[in-house]
Formats: C-alpha cells, sequence, structure tokens
C-alpha cells in the first residue's frame, strides 16, 4: 500500500480547512504607470514557503493550459505560449492560518488577460479553477474576483521557475483570498453560469498587492 499517498489527501484537506479559515489580509502598496514604487518588503524565501498538497508532474511537451466554457474562443496554450503572454508582478500575502504566513513575489498573466483572449460570453458569471490530479482540486471565483488586478497564473516565485512543489508549471495567484484559492499545478480554466453566494470564510478585501505594470 502506498501509505504516502492515502495520507495526503488527509493531509491535504487539514491544511485547505487551516486556509480556509479567517480573512485573506494583504499589501496595500501599488506601483505601475504613474505612481511611486513602493520599497519592496522583506520576501519569504523559496524553501521557507509554506507546503501543502501532493505534486503533480506534468509531460512538458503535451501540457496544456485550457480556458473553456461560456467562452467564444476556447484556448489549450503550451506553457511556452503562456510564458509569452503580458505579465504582471504580484507581492500578495499568502496565508494559511495556523501553518503559515508568506510574502513572496510571483510573476504571470493576469486571469483576466486570458479571459480577454478567450472572450468570456454573456450570461457568464463564475471562474472555476482544475489542477491536474486526476481527481483534481479545483476553486471557483466569480466572474468579477476572476477579473481583478491581484489575480493572476503564476510561473515564477521570487524571480525564479516555480518549483513543482510550489506549483509548477503554473499556479493561481488570488490576492484577495486565502491559501486554499491558490490552486496549484493548473490545467483547466472553466466559466461558467451558476448561483454566487459570499464565501464568509475568506472575503474578498479592498486593497490591492503590489502590482507592476505588464511587462
Amino acid at each position: 500500500m502506498n501509505t504516502r499517498r492515502h495520507l495526503a489527501p488527509l493531509l491535504a484537506a487539514l491544511l485547505l480547512v487551516a486556509c480556509s479559515a479567517g480573512t485573506g489580509s494583504r499589501s496595500a502598496s501599488v506601483s505601475g504607470p504613474g505612481t511611486t514604487p513602493t520599497p519592496a518588503r522583506q520576501l519569504t524565501p523559496i524553501e521557507q514557503l509554506g507546503k501543502t498538497g501532493t505534486p503533480v508532474e506534468f509531460d512538458m511537451q503535451t501540457y496544456r493550459l485550457v480556458v473553456d466554457g461560456l467562452v467564444e474562443n476556447p484556448l489549450s496554450l503550451s506553457y511556452d505560449e503562456v510564458l509569452k503572454l503580458p505579465a504582471v508582478t504580484l507581492v500578495p500575502r499568502l496565508e494559511c492560518p495556523g501553518f503559515f504566513v508568506d510574502i513572496a513575489e510571483w510573476k504571470g498573466p493576469l486571469v483576466r488577460t486570458l479571459l480577454e483572449k478567450a472572450g468570456v460570453k454573456p450570461g457568464a458569471n463564475q471562474v472555476e479553477f482544475y489542477d491536474g490530479d486526476p481527481e483534481p482540486y479545483h476553486k471557483t471565483l466569480t466572474l468579477d474576483e476572476a477579473l481583478v488586478d491581484d489575480t493572476c497564473v503564476a510561473y515564477q516565485v521570487n524571480g525564479q521557475t516555480l518549483p513543482v512543489e510550489h506549483g509548477y508549471p503554473l499556479r493561481l495567484v488570488v490576492g484577495s483570498k486565502l491559501g486554499s484559492y491558490w490552486v496549484k499545478w493548473l490545467v483547466r480554466i472553466e466559466v461558467k453560469q451558476g448561483a454566487v453566494s459570499a464565501d464568509p470564510r475568506s472575503p474578498v478585501v479592498a486593497d490591492f498587492p503590489r502590482v507592476s505594470p505588464p511587462s
């Protein structure tokens, strides 16, 4: 019996519960065109970043990030195609209450960029994000949450390619939410229509993390 494989879901569940309790407080400084950049905060070293979940490994020759559902032009992007999209740099607070609080610099395209490229159909109001596990972990944002400037698909952390334990090749970064929403090993973004309910465990807050202009 693969004990690690059987224990991993239990450990992941405990961490996800912790990551879903409390508030998603963040850095409020913003930089961009016409603003004065805020001095960089002390970043959590990559080797000290909190870890959750069981890593998913991919064949990068066949890996694709799919954007589908209620869109005009479904996307199937290779890793290299994602790297070529306009990117931002975010420095939000990643918190799993009772386990860790990290401040790191994440780089990648805004989710909004991907959704604009796909063309969201009228009536859509939710966006669901899936990892690449055979029984995928997934989290849902409202369309409004997905479109703001603190929600991106990261391929770098602290200037380095994402380590596999932190979500390589792609990880969702949601500055307004706690760590349970930061889906790692991302393979699919599905645009949907459905009932929208507030999540009292992880409210959206009004401030924004430091944002760099698209590169």
